[in-house]
């Protein structure tokens, strides 16, 4: 274990370092609106590039040693679940995922189309909202659930065991 890093921690809206050792406060960084109605948990990845923190429905990469947001990628929801692959962050909320590259452009987006829990198709969309792909929905959302995605090895699931 590298004790020479800080110990985040994340309790939105916000992010804090703290000497692991002797628990002192480092630095402290907000992350997310205040006021957000938002119950989607925050998320950390950690990156070569620096500290990507999930929050609300944006991704803030932020310098570990300062704390200091340096970029923002703006989502086009507020997740339950995200992954990120390296170069791409895929996250979902019930009825909704999308793929969202480290350069913040939105490369697809899909949900049920037809009704907010009663759809019968999935359907594809890209960043300029021309469809990808369209396939029949395999079940009914019940309008409760929280989502869970997987890519590979990389799993996430809601902190709540599927419950808003």
């Amino acid at each position: 274990m590298d004790v020479s890093s800080p110990l985040l921690l994340m309790q939105l809206p916000h992010v804090r370092a703290l000497d692991p050792k002797s628990g002192d406060l480092l630095w402290e960084t907000v992350v997310s609106d205040v006021h957000s109605a938002s119950s989607a948990p925050g998320r950390f990845f950690v990156t070569p590039h620096g500290l990507f923190v999930l929050a609300d429905a944006r991704v803030s990469l932020l310098d570990p040693a300062t704390g200091k947001i340096t970029a923002h990628i703006d989502l086009p929801f507020s997740p339950d679940t995200a992954i990120f692959d390296g170069d791409c962050f895929y996250v979902a909320a019930v009825p909704a995922a999308a793929a969202v590259g480290s350069d913040g452009k939105l490369r697809w987006k899909m949900g049920v189309e037809s009704g907010v829990w009663s759809g019968d198709k999935l359907v594809c969309r890209d960043g300029k909202g021309e469809m990808i792909w369209e396939h029949p929905a395999p079940f009914a959302h019940p309008q409760g659930a929280a989502a869970g995605i997987a890519l590979g090895n990389l799993l996430a699931q809601p902190d709540d065991k599927g419950k808003r």
